[in-house]
């Protein structure tokens, strides 16, 4: 005896309906499960988790044993797996060989990081001019570890004197060296931090040093070159004098600025996912056990919070204001509140970025924002 047809479709849709629901669970676990993979699994160029396996025929044999049906639903639950797990962050994994031959990976590295390392091993003076927190200290480092540099931080400031670059001898004549003056003598990466800060005064005795194979620091005699030196500035502007954002950045000489290659170095919105991803998925692991349905809630929360704040910096350009630095150590900080378990993303930011706005200023950044 044949089944009706509406009756037929009645029970499609209420088994349609039936499988989505227990599936739900398992697409969510699956999508957790691969965002977490995304910011832990190392040794490719560019790596997607595989999507986790979602055994949708026994579920909707469960409840419903016949195979067009079961077809319907499968197709179904396909697709919605598929869109979940496309949003996922890919874990982009940068691997270089050192001049010595070493394959060396780094997870945690900006998009322009190869190209700071190559021109870094051809000698070349490099700044790197980007905004605040986007990562330019941190690209630095990472770039003598991939070099086999010994990395030399020399933080710069409109108080510094000449002798904390040339050094000075102490009252019986013996010479105090400086971190630059080992840098160059002994070989590694001098890093020249918030370099725009730096009085131009100060700076310019840097051009020989920076363009010579000698130089002649406080103790008089001239040193040549060690082979391995070489340098990276990090700074916020182009060296061209301040701005709203950054008012002590000091104006440097023509020189000096001619002596470096320039690599803007901006925030990676994909390398800021990550990283506060890493910085605050351990706080949610704390609170829930691995198979709990609040864990993957709480691991969106954090997601939505990480992209919040790059809507609100988005929003903040578009209505030119400069003033307002919203970088990643506010996303840090606000996936940290999020995935504490005390604080929705709408009140996170209100911690990390919109107290002590101006009532318009803040009703402006957060009007269409979602909250």
């Amino acid at each position: 005896m044949s089944t009706p047809k509406s009756t037929w479709e009645a029970l499609m849709h209420k088994a349609t309906q039936q499988a989505q629901t227990q599936v739900a669970d398992a697409v969510a676990r699956a999508t957790s499960q691969a965002m977490q993979d995304a910011l832990r699994e190392t040794g490719v160029l560019e790596y997607t988790p595989p999507p986790q396996e979602v055994d949708t025929d026994s579920i909707i044999a469960s409840i419903l044993a016949d195979q067009r049906l079961a077809d319907i639903v499968r197709k179904d639950v396909e697709e919605v797996t598929t869109k979940a797990l496309s949003k996922v962050p890919r874990a982009k994994v940068t691997r270089l060989v050192s001049p010595e031959g070493v394959t060396k990976e780094f997870d945690h590295a900006h998009e322009h990081f190869d190209e700071l390392c190559f021109q870094i091993n051809l000698g070349e003076n490099v700044a790197l001019v980007g905004e605040a927190g986007s990562g330019k200290t941190f690209g630095a480092f990472q770039c003598a570890e991939a070099l086999g540099l010994t990395p030399y931080l020399i933080p710069f400031n409109g108080m510094m004197s000449t002798t904390m670059l040339m050094g000075q001898k102490d009252p019986h004549g013996n010479y105090k060296p400086t971190p630059l003056y080992e840098a160059y003598t002994k070989g590694g990466l001098a890093i020249l931090d918030e370099y725009d800060r730096g009085n131009s005064d100060v700076t310019i005795i840097l051009n020989g040093l920076l363009a010579g194979d000698r130089f002649t620091f406080a103790d008089g005699l001239p040193v040549r070159k060690h082979p391995d030196f070489r340098v990276v500035a990090c700074q916020n502007t182009t060296g061209h004098g301040s701005s709203k954002a950054y008012a002590s950045a000091q104006r440097q000489d023509g020189s000096t600025l001619n002596r470096f290659t320039k690599i803007t170095w901006n925030i990676d919105s994909n390398l800021e996912v990550k990283v506060a991803l890493a910085e605050s998925l351990p706080l949610v692991d704390r609170r829930f056990t691995e198979d709990s349905t609040d864990k993957h809630f709480a691991c969106t929360q954090v997601h939505q919070a990480i992209v919040l704040v790059q809507t609100l910096r988005a929003k903040a350009k578009d209505l030119g204001y400069d003033n307002i630095l919203i970088s990643p150590r506010q996303s840090i900080s606000t996936a940290k509140l999020v995935a504490s378990g005390r604080h929705t993303p709408a009140k996170a930011v209100e911690f990390t970025i919109t107290n002590g706005l101006a009532p318009d200023v803040k009703r402006r950044l957060l009007e269409g924002a979602g909250l």
